[in-house]
């Protein structure tokens, strides 16, 4: 059986430990700890997290290196991560950033809470039952980061394909309740994914992600098979307000088809 959803804490500090844990039962989210970064990755990969909090400093390899080989990963690729440092000058370097940065400051409580907050209203029992699957069809390496952290936060679970040959192989072994696609992409478009997604008899919401205008590009996009649009640069708000739509339509469909086998 799956553990509940957890927070990993990777932080040397006893008192601190200490003073995360406070603060995860305050929020009614379950903390675990790992000894350090190598340790945390054999957690993440043992025991998929919600959301990890470090310390930047840790007794065999910093923060930095844990989050640049969580987000080289499809994976676990898009789990929240919050860095803790002891001064501005002990930022995180190298291309992969952390989601937040917190300082051991008089305000860190409040910093902390406002990363935690929006992952205990995405996990929470009365929210969700079962993650909604979603996948991510997208060729930019920092879009798939900004899409998957957005809806992997919302309490999504999210699957990371480069283009479209790819997408058509996952799609082949797993079923998803959205997929986001890419218009342009190598390999293939999101034309040709699109068409031979419906041509399979595959109903799934698809909603495209590009950068053309939706007065220009709408009709062509529904013509094509997708159901709506999703414009780029992505924005959160329109993001979730659409995944959830769609999510909320199929989950009816399912209860309506129920509803009518029973009948």
């Amino acid at each position: 059986m799956p553990s509940p959803p957890h927070l990993l804490c990777v932080e040397p500090s006893r008192l601190w430990r200490r003073l995360i844990d406070e603060v995860c039962s305050d929020f009614g989210i379950d903390c675990r700890h790992a000894s350090g970064t190598l340790a945390a990755l054999g957690c993440v990969v043992a025991d998929q997290p919600v959301a990890i909090l470090a310390g930047h400093e840790q007794p065999d390899l910093t923060a930095t290196s844990l989050i640049a080989a969580l987000r080289a990963d499809r994976t676990f690729g898009s789990i929240p991560i919050a860095v803790l440092t002891s001064s501005h000058s002990q930022s995180v370097g190298g291309v992969y950033q952390p989601d937040r940065t917190i300082l051991r400051d008089t305000e860190w409580l409040e910093n902390v809470g406002a990363f935690l907050a929006p992952i205990r209203d995405a996990h929470s029992p009365h929210v969700l039952e079962r993650k909604p699957r979603v996948l991510l069809v997208e060729d930019s390496a920092t879009l798939q980061r900004i899409a998957a952290r957005i809806l992997h936060v919302a309490g999504y679970e999210v699957t990371i394909a480069d283009h479209g040959v790819q997408a058509l192989e996952i799609l082949e072994r797993n079923q998803f309740d959205l997929i986001f696609m890419d218009i342009e992409m190598p390999e293939m478009d999101g034309r040709e994914t699109i068409r031979r997604i419906r041509s399979s008899g595959d109903t799934t919401p698809v909603i495209a992600l590009t950068g053309h205008e939706r007065e220009h590009f709408e009709a062509e996009a529904l013509d094509l098979g997708f159901d709506a649009m999703c414009p780029k640069p992505i924005r959160r708000a329109a993001m979730i307000e659409l995944s959830e739509q769609h999510v909320l339509v199929r989950e009816r469909a399912s209860s309506m088809s129920l509803v009518e086998r029973d009948a």
